[in-house]
């Protein structure tokens, strides 16, 4: 999975498909910051209790429709709103 060329971390690979299988859909995605690697992710979906669940490594949950991950190995960070 890429984003203007940059490839995009595993754990956020996952919470992409995690809410896309989920009938979600990416309604926009862009590089925030080339330097930091920053991707940006607008997902569009019904909420459901599932999703409220969602627990995957080293995503953490801002708020209820914002979730944020930062990695080391890609120096960036990546926002799900």
């Amino acid at each position: 999975m890429k984003t203007n060329k940059t490839v995009i971390c595993e754990p956020m690979k996952r919470l992409v498909k995690y809410l896309i299988d989920r009938k979600f859909v990416i309604i926009e995605e862009r590089l925030n910051d080339y330097h930091f690697n920053e991707l940006y992710f607008k997902l569009r979906g019904k909420y459901s209790e599932d999703i409220e669940q969602i627990n995957i490594d080293k995503i953490e949950r801002i708020n209820p429709d914002k979730f944020f991950y930062s990695c080391h190995s890609c120096e960036g960070r990546n926002l799900l709103k």
